[in-house]
C-alpha cells in the first residue's frame, strides 16, 4: 500500500490544514472577544469548516466547466482556539490519526497521518485509488455573526 502519491497527499494536505486551522483559530480568538465585550453587539457565532477534493484535470471523469468534487468535508470548528478544546480535541494538532499504526502487519503503521488524510479514507466511500485522483483541495471558513434583539 505504501505509495508515494498517498505519502505526497498526506504532506500536502498536513500542510494545507495548519495553514487553514491557523487562520480558523485567529478569527475563533477574535469572536470570542467579541461575544465577551458587553460593548459590541455580537451575541454569538458559529465556524464552520469545508474542504472540498477535486479530480486533477487529466483525471478520466473529470468535466470542463463541472465542478469535480470527489469528495467534502464538514466540521464544526467554534471555540477551537481555546486551551479547554484543545484538551480532548486533538483533530486539528500534531496527533497522529493514522488508523493503522497499532496494526503490526499494516503497510501504514508507521506513517503520520494528519486529520484531514485520516477523514478521507476513514470517514468518506473513497477508496485508496480515489484518493489518488485528488488534484486540489479548497476550503470554506464559514462565520455565522449571530445577533439578538429583544423587543421593548
Amino acid at each position: 500500500m505504501k505509495n508515494s502519491k498517498l505519502i505526497k497527499l498526506n504532506k500536502q494536505l498536513h500542510l494545507f490544514q495548519s495553514r487553514i486551522i491557523k487562520e480558523v483559530k485567529k478569527i475563533d480568538s477574535q469572536l470570542i472577544k467579541r461575544v465577551s465585550d458587553k460593548n459590541d453587539e455580537l451575541d454569538d457565532y458559529e465556524i464552520d469548516l469545508q474542504v472540498s477534493f477535486y479530480l486533477k484535470d487529466d483525471d478520466l471523469e473529470y468535466k470542463e466547466g463541472q465542478d469535480n468534487i470527489i469528495a467534502i468535508l464538514n466540521d464544526y470548528v467554534k471555540g477551537i482556539s481555546l486551551p479547554a478544546r484543545r484538551e480532548f480535541d486533538t483533530r486539528w494538532d500534531k496527533t497522529n490519526h493514522c488508523e493503522f499504526q497499532n496494526w503490526d502487519w499494516h503497510e501504514m503503521k508507521d506513517e503520520h497521518h494528519c486529520w484531514l488524510y485520516h477523514c478521507l479514507y476513514d470517514h468518506t466511500s473513497l477508496e485508496w485509488e480515489d484518493m489518488m485522483r485528488i488534484g486540489s483541495f479548497w476550503a470554506d471558513i464559514r462565520v455565522k455573526y449571530q445577533y439578538d434583539y429583544e423587543m421593548l
